[in-house]
């Protein structure tokens, strides 16, 4: 018999069987709904769909924290809906009822450009039998669903302002969380002290807290490199549209 810490069904491992599983149902689940949405395009069951998904990933995020904040298996340090995951997972369902513009480009940026990184590099302990393993990738699925929900099923198309309306609450949500996780030794959004579960790769960023401005400062990076193929494509969509003569 395995012993725990080596159970595959208790404890994670990146690039496992449940890893690699948790990835390709989630592309499976968010591109089959966002080619649905792109085919429904126009039609009244499109505006339908939005709102159930909307009341599903809401119910999702309200059941999430609720498991989290109740259940032992998540400590104060991580179980507040104060990571990066938890503002996206809210902003997914607002997005969709509402399609106010801030909330979309919250989405697309943070869910993209720091949302992905929870597929590449997870901060995940516990396996398939432990409850961690379910809330952790269902939040990150919707995620990844809004993303292409909205860039594929509803036609999102990013630009400099968006960049910089997400830049601007990057930035804000920085200057909120630095200072709590000062005064309480947590480590949201990565921005605290470090703690031996946190990815590795946060090393090559410095000590604490310098190595705040450095990652603040890739992350707005890498949402300055995700307007860059929008921009282009548009470009070059709007120089083949025929001229009047």
């Amino acid at each position: 018999m395995p012993t725990p810490d080596v159970d595959p069904l208790r404890t994670f491992h990146a690039w496992s069987l449940s890893h690699w599983a948790a990835i390709v149902g989630t592309i499976v689940f968010a591109g089959g709904l966002a080619g649905l949405r792109h085919r429904w395009r126009g039609a009244p069951a499109a505006r339908r769909l939005d709102l159930t998904l909307a009341v599903l990933t809401a119910v999702n995020w309200i059941v999430t924290q609720t498991l989290q904040w109740n259940s032992d298996q998540f400590p104060a340090r991580t179980s507040l809906p104060l990571h990066v995951s938890d503002v996206v997972a809210l902003a997914v369902p607002l997005a969709l009822w509402t399609s106010w513009r801030w909330v979309r480009c919250i989405v697309y940026y943070w869910g993209l450009a720091l949302g992905s990184l929870a597929f590449l590099l997870p901060d995940l302990r516990a396996g398939p039998a432990r409850l961690g393993y379910w809330l952790f990738w269902l939040t990150h699925m919707f995620i990844f669903l809004g993303v292409a929900y909205e860039t594929i099923g509803r036609a999102y198309r990013p630009d400099w302002r968006d960049f910089g309306r997400a830049a601007c609450a990057s930035v804000l949500y920085a200057l909120l969380i630095v200072p709590f996780n000062a005064a309480t030794g947590f480590s949201y959004g990565y921005l605290g002290p470090p703690h031996p579960a946190e990815p590795s790769i946060l090393r090559y960023f410095g000590p604490w807290p310098v190595r705040v401005v450095p990652i603040v400062l890739t992350g707005l990076a890498a949402m300055a490199l995700l307007t860059l193929p929008w921009q282009i494509v548009g470009r070059r969509v709007r120089d083949a549209r025929p001229t009047l003569e």
